[in-house]
């Protein structure tokens, strides 16, 4: 079986991607709701460059990390992430239910641990 690269992967899962999405916007929204959100897209322009850099940058991080390191690892290391989403997510957008986020957020976090250590 052959391997490709982290930034081959990144790069078919970024065309790919936005190919499937820009289908799935005509399809849901049509040619008007398509101009709508275009103008939305021109008016906060400078938010969703920041959202596009940020999430490029994470799938990209997330397939050099799979690429280097053995997947249990990998899967703590992202269960820990998922602790700090839920705490950032509570004090930057005041999501709620934050006491049940945490704690599922938690289990997970605990999950991955046993895994890594092999129990």
């Amino acid at each position: 079986m052959q391997q490709t690269s982290a930034l081959t992967a990144f790069a078919v899962w970024a065309v790919f991607g936005f190919v499937v999405a820009v289908i799935a916007v005509l399809a849901k929204l049509g040619n008007a709701g398509v101009r709508t959100e275009l103008t939305r897209l021109r008016v906060n322009r400078g938010t969703y460059a920041l959202l596009f850099l940020s999430t490029g940058l994470m799938q990209l991080c997330t397939a050099i990390t799979l690429e280097r390191l053995q997947v249990g690892p990998t899967l703590a290391l992202f269960q820990i992430s998922t602790l700090l989403s839920v705490v950032l997510g509570h004090r930057v957008f005041q999501e709620e239910h934050f006491l049940k986020r945490i704690v599922g957020a938690g289990i997970m976090a605990a999950g991955a641990a046993l895994i890594v250590s092999g129990r």
